[in-house]
């Protein structure tokens, strides 16, 4: 394929560097109207070439540094290979629109094929991820495809490893892991996945006049759960569902709120939102919980929007003093708690904002049970549940899996061919 060629001279002086401004000069040939263009990745996928993808936006839709970066039908996305050794040569492979309302992932990069995940901050997004298949050799696309992402919501233990049970709404899969291997995620044959997947709730139906089946797990049915002479139980609540108590016979023990001062310390730029006093409702609940050395341990969870907020935390209730002891480190005051893993030394939370429609993921906190000292791991998926195996910390999450060891997280995907095969694969998107 013969590459566009650009001279250096002409083009922007905004780009990091001079191979990067001659890929948004590519990308502004395929598309004036795209004022705003930055490179999101480069990438080396063969001894002489470079693939680099970019995104361009209209003059009014400014791509602000350090943000998200939207791809929706005002965007468009821009996939280049690049000669290192003479970087004027810039082959397009694609460039295109969006759809809907989605930010940009940039998943798995090889010398085949680029897969970035088109995912949402809120619950009416649609993630779909989309797959670009190129031949190095032909310097062209040869392939394109779109698939929904799995969601992995539960994490058995297993003989020294894991099972992940999760969906992508039209079908479920289960995941084996066992650490050690050269290989330690396998996806399970049907035979395999069935007993696992036999634990689930499942929710099975159509949608549309065209009849698509949708599979989705739901949460696990809640049963009262008793720790010493106290009941944690479920009563209706309100318009924003059930609710969890402490009970011990006829008292209730009702988790304490946070006063309208603490709010205001806590969390001054939700304050500046427009959160005064006067209309502010407090209304945090007892979230994930977990039950360690007699102790009802659990995280804050709280709608977080029309004037209903809180502040976020975890702690415990002690039915030797009958009391809440909680901990609101700063960095967990913006969240609610969607996960949650006590462990002898550490407390681990998975983060979310609870909003109108849904909110972005808060990371992974890692609390110091003795000396109380927080570490914040980022992550771009809701954390759905914890579990220990050996030296590995999973966490299921809605976007794959992820693997805490020695202080690094890396994220895992659920991946397809063209065929429909499954098979597990590390994200760069960490």
């Amino acid at each position: 394929m013969r590459p566009f060629l650009f001279a250096l001279g002409a083009l922007v002086a905004a780009a990091e560097s001079p191979q990067d401004a001659l890929v948004v000069a590519a990308l502004r040939h395929a598309d004036a109207g795209m004022e705003h263009v930055r490179v999101l990745q480069r990438s080396a996928v063969s001894v002489d070439l470079n693939l680099v993808i970019a995104i361009g936006s209209p003059g009014n839709w400014a791509l602000e540094p350090n943000r998200l970066v939207p791809w929706t039908d005002k965007q468009k996305l821009g996939l280049f290979l690049q000669d290192k050794n003479r970087p004027e040569r810039v082959y397009p492979l694609t460039v295109e629109a969006g759809s809907g309302s989605c930010v940009i992932r940039i998943e798995r990069i090889t010398d085949a094929e680029a897969v970035v995940a088109c995912t949402g901050d809120d619950v009416q997004s649609t993630p779909m991820i989309h797959k670009f298949v190129y031949d190095l050799r032909e310097k062209k696309l040869v392939g394109r495809f779109s698939y929904s992402p799995f969601r992995i919501y539960r994490v058995f233990p297993d003989a020294g490893g894991a099972v992940f049970a999760g969906s992508d709404s039209a079908q479920l899969v289960a995941i084996s892991y066992q650490p050690g291997s050269g290989q330690p995620f396998r996806v399970l044959t049907e035979n395999e996945a069935r007993p696992w997947l036999a634990r689930l709730r499942v929710s099975d139906g159509t949608i549309g006049e065209e009849r698509k089946r949708i599979v989705n797990i739901e949460p696990d049915e809640f049963r009262p759960v008793h720790f010493g002479p106290f009941t944690l139980d479920q009563e209706k609540g309100n318009s924003f569902g059930p609710r969890l108590v402490i009970i011990n016979g006829q008292t209730r023990y009702e988790l304490p709120q946070s006063t309208y001062d603490a709010f205001a310390a806590a969390r001054p730029a939700r304050v500046k939102n427009g959160y005064v006093g006067s209309n502010t409702e407090f209304d945090e609940r007892i979230g994930p919980y977990q039950v360690q050395d007699g102790k009802l341990w659990f995280g804050k969870t709280f709608y977080d929007g029309e004037g209903t907020t809180g502040v976020g935390g975890f702690g415990y209730f002690d039915p030797a003093d009958r009391k809440y002891h909680l901990f609101p480190p700063p960095e967990i005051a913006d969240w609610s708690v969607t996960a949650i893993l006590v462990e002898p030394d550490t407390v681990w939370t998975a983060l979310a904002l609870r909003g109108e429609y849904g909110g972005p993921s808060g990371g992974v906190l890692q609390f110091d049970r003795q000396s109380q000292n927080v570490r914040k791991f980022a992550m771009p998926d809701f954390g759905e549940q914890f579990l220990r195996v050996g030296n590995d910390l999973l966490l299921a999450t809605s976007g794959g899996i992820a693997v805490i060891h020695d202080g690094q997280v890396t994220r895992y995907f659920i991946d397809r061919d063209a065929t429909g095969r499954l098979f597990v694969v590390p994200s760069r998107a960490n």
